[in-house]
């Protein structure tokens, strides 16, 4: 290990200074030479540097102890599609508490249609957070776009919880046809007794969601989960 990567170790959040994205991030820093520990939003943020730099960059300041929530926002509003869903991805699969403010934060104010999905999709990394769940019902039963509504729906297959069931069961009964087919991809996820009958009554249902299935397809995966307890 280079003084360079023992360095930026120490900045890591404990239990993740073993994960394999931000070791592989480390390493191929240290291979390209690089030395500094306190340019990383620099370098992620940098046009000019090559775009693996950049990620891992982005990689490693998502894993930080101190945060630099700037530097996260400023990855979050990037013009740089690529930048931004490693971002994102990484904010969802490292998910420390202080980055859930910044997921948040863009889930509720961002005004990007192309983004604003991915926001509700990176909240399923919190599913101990009640204010993650809450905002997603939100989401999932108030925004105005279908597709924010979906991703909210599937991420809400993360909160085990009974008013996460209703809602989604709610759903079930009276949503259009893609917010159903994700209500009953939760559902299973959740394997909640409760959730049977409901499902139940999608069985029928042969409306297909493109590049998905069907309804009852889905309605007969879920069944099956929630039957065997997960």
């Amino acid at each position: 290990m280079t003084e360079f990567e023992g360095q930026l170790l120490e900045r890591i959040v404990p239990r993740l200074r073993l994960a394999d994205p931000v070791q592989r991030a480390l390493a191929r820093l240290a291979e390209r030479g690089h030395t500094g520990t306190a340019d990383l939003r620099r370098l992620a943020l940098d046009n000019e540097s090559p775009m693996q730099s950049r990620l891992d960059a982005a990689i490693i300041l998502t894993a930080m102890k101190e945060p630099d929530e700037e530097g996260i926002r400023s990855l979050l509003d990037c013009e740089d599609r690529t930048l931004f869903v490693e971002t994102v991805k990484s904010l969802r699969s490292l998910s420390e508490e202080w980055a859930l403010r910044c997921v948040l934060a863009a889930a509720r104010n961002s005004d990007d249609p192309s983004r604003r999905p991915l926001f509700a999709w990176a909240l399923a990394g919190y599913p101990t957070s009640a204010e993650a769940e809450s905002a997603l019902l939100s989401l999932a039963t108030s925004d105005d776009s279908p597709a924010v509504r979906e991703h909210a729906i599937e991420s809400l297959g993360e909160f085990h919880s009974g008013r996460v069931v209703n809602v989604l069961l709610d759903i079930l009964a009276g949503g259009p046809a893609p917010e159903r087919f994700w209500a009953l991809f939760s559902l299973g996820n959740l394997a909640a007794p409760t959730a049977a009958e409901g499902v139940r009554g999608c069985l029928q249902d042969r409306t297909a969601i493109p590049g998905l299935g069907t309804i009852a397809e889905e309605a007969s995966w879920a069944l099956a989960r929630i039957q065997e307890g997960g």
